[in-house]
């Protein structure tokens, strides 16, 4: 016997010291001993497959297939002994190879209804007792024979090594490029390698699918080659394989409009670039809960995610999705108790959203509008258009995707990310603000999609001024909601005015009285008048305000609007000073130079009542100096070098 067999935790077997026919009350007695070929070439798919055999000479088979399910034929003291494994035949039917280089075993087995069934598993279940139980969606293997089981599954993979390695095949884990190679792409189940559904994403996973044919979707796109709206988002449901070949991050494209404009059909079209455009089918909704869209958009890597009407998802809710998106990370998860923590997984994406408001303007996130190309207008010339659209696009679907992923395969990645960086380069010099500026890489990745596609034939090719359009805004949103920094420091001026006994050096206030919470910063209208915080105050601040924190000093500090350090005649790249406060040397955040702010006026007795109005800086400083005189030659505090 081998030594799986020996070792094996099998239950107290049952000596065979009887006649035949004459099994008693044993547990086992009556049990069905013949191996049942017929069963075995059903489960397999095929002949050739061999059952354990350890015990060669000692009888015909140590284990054996029958109606009964798995028995095990031994010897105890010369005497046959019969135990039984599984209560339902089953076998090890073939060895995959995932896109992680990880072995997975699919076992197959005879459900009650004598339907071979199978279910596919990490090569960790087959060696864990407890696990294998769980696998099976019926009873097939119980508690008190899993250590049997075990051996039996152990003596299958070892019998027949080499008949799984010749049955095996190669699957996928999630859609799009595999994890450490682009030579393939995975546009859906079977296109071109099977998809192991790992998150149970059901009916969403079997949506992406193909019907109609290549000519019908490209006339489709072709129909509407005056409708830039309509073009941009087919682009973009395109470039989301790019995101890897070139090296660029995750982003949002959103299309924003009134209820009867076409936003859906234009998703929709979008969506049949790579399945069936429907919730049924490649597209999800804002009703579904953050968890559940997560966890499919975790199954990409390399393709879009369509999520239709903004409207529906709760406050806050498509904000830090962007977020998420832009960091290319599921959250990680676990029980209110700290138990079932959740894998963190990596996923590449372009979310393609609509609704009836953007979902960058208004929110406070500063780092928002750089990770989303804004869309507003009208999609469809009309609403015959637009129906025209939706019902072909349920006919041809499913295959401008892969046949875009086809062609890029071919391309060389390095000439690809020259060319990305080249029209990156020529919009950011095209720009007008520092926002805009960063969103230049997300709106090339668009623009050589579109060269790309239009190169052989699957798009109408798109001028350079739609890309400039995007990158600038799309029209959707003012420069004062795109640009979050401004707002951020208009808001922190506005605290600081309200708060400002919580200065030192503010008008009004004792230096040997410590506010009860503390020091916030230092409060200076010398001959250039600032405000300072202490980087732990301005962060909690910051992000009371619903700001993100690191990316609004990095753009304070770009802008220009923060006292930088000049070291060797450069000035350094932190966002911090030095400063004499409270009697000591420190470093803070030290607000100034905020001469672009100049539209608005602080109206009379608005100090503690309210939030500055945008570009209040200079009547904010003016109503400073009314309170406490004209500044006088004194020491700022800061310390130069």
């Amino acid at each position: 016997m081998s030594d799986e067999n020996e070792h094996a935790e099998a239950p107290e077997p049952v000596v065979d010291d009887t006649p035949p026919g004459a099994w008693g009350e044993d547990e086992n007695a009556g049990l069905v001993v013949e191996h049942n070929t017929l069963i075995c070439e059903e489960l397999t798919g095929g002949a050739g497959y061999r059952m354990p055999q350890p015990l060669a000479g000692a009888v015909p088979e140590e284990y054996a297939l029958t109606t009964d399910g798995v028995v095990w034929l031994h010897q105890v003291d010369g005497n046959l002994a019969v135990d039984l494994v599984a209560v339902r035949p089953f076998v090890v039917r073939q060895r995959l190879r995932d896109d992680r280089n990880e072995s997975r075993y699919v076992l197959a087995w005879l459900s009650d209804d004598d339907e071979v069934r199978t279910v596919t598993v990490p090569a960790t279940v087959v060696a864990d007792a407890r696990r294998l139980i769980a696998a099976f969606p019926e009873v097939v293997i119980t508690s008190k024979n899993s250590s049997a089981a075990i051996s039996y599954v152990t003596g299958c993979l070892r019998q027949n090594r080499h008949w799984l390695v010749a049955h095996g095949e190669q699957v996928a884990t999630a859609l799009g490029w595999p994890s450490h190679t682009r030579a393939y792409f995975v546009s859906g189940p079977g296109r071109p390698v099977p998809v192991e559904d790992v998150k149970n994403t059901g009916k969403w996973l079997e949506g992406h699918r193909a019907a109609g044919s290549l000519r019908g979707s490209v006339d489709l796109v072709r129909s509407v080659a005056d409708r830039p709206l309509m073009q941009v988002m087919v682009n973009a449901s395109l470039a989301a394989p790019m995101l890897k070949l070139l090296g660029a991050e995750n982003f949002v494209v959103d299309l924003t409009g009134r209820t009867t404009g076409g936003k859906t059909t234009a998703l929709r079209l979008a969506a049949s670039v790579w399945g069936e455009p429907t919730m049924e089918g490649v597209m999800l909704s804002w009703k579904d809960s953050p968890a559940s869209l997560e966890q499919n958009i975790s199954m990409l890597r390399g393709m879009p995610a369509f999520i239709d009407e903004t409207q529906h998802a709760k406050e806050g809710v498509v904000s830090d999705f962007i977020y998420s998106l832009s960091q290319g990370r599921s959250k990680g998860r676990s029980k209110r108790d700290g138990s079932g923590q959740q894998d963190v997984t990596a996923f590449q994406t372009i979310g393609m959203f609509t609704g009836e408001h953007s979902s960058v303007a208004g929110t406070g996130q500063g780092g928002v509008s750089p990770r989303a190309i804004s869309l507003t207008g009208i999609p469809a010339a009309s609403k015959e258009q637009a129906d025209t659209v939706k019902t072909r696009a349920m006919t041809d679907f499913g295959h401008l995707g892969p046949a875009f992923t086809d062609h890029v395969i071919t391309l060389n990645p390095v000439e690809l990310r020259d060319r990305y960086s080249g029209l990156a380069a020529t919009l950011t010099a095209r720009t007008s603000t520092a926002v805009a500026a960063r969103r230049t890489d997300s709106v090339a990745v668009l623009a050589l999609t579109n060269e790309l596609a239009a190169g052989v034939g699957l798009v109408p090719h798109l001028p350079m001024e739609t890309w400039e359009w995007l990158v600038d805004g799309g029209d959707v949103i003012t420069e004062e909601e795109d640009n979050k920094a401004l707002q951020a420091l208009r808001e922190v001026l506005s605290w600081a005015v309200r708060n400002k006994a919580r200065f030192l050096g503010a008008p009004g206030t004792d230096p040997d009285r410590v506010p009860p919470l503390g020091w916030v910063g230092r409060w200076e209208m010398g001959r250039t008048p600032y405000v300072s915080f202490a980087p732990p105050a301005l962060d909690k601040l910051l992000e009371e305000l619903r700001q993100d924190a690191a990316r609004v000093r990095l753009d304070w500090r770009d802008e220009g609007w923060i006292k930088r350090q000049v070291r060797n005649g450069k000035p350094a790249t932190s966002t911090t000073h030095p400063i004499k406060f409270n009697g000591s040397s420190d470093r803070h955040v030290i607000i100034t130079n905020l001469g672009p702010i100049t539209e608005d006026v602080v109206e009379p007795g608005a100090e503690g009542s309210g939030a500055m109005g945008p570009g209040a800086y200079d009547a904010w400083v003016q109503q400073l100096r009314v309170t406490t005189g004209e500044p006088q030659a004194e020491d700022t505090g800061v310390e130069e070098g």
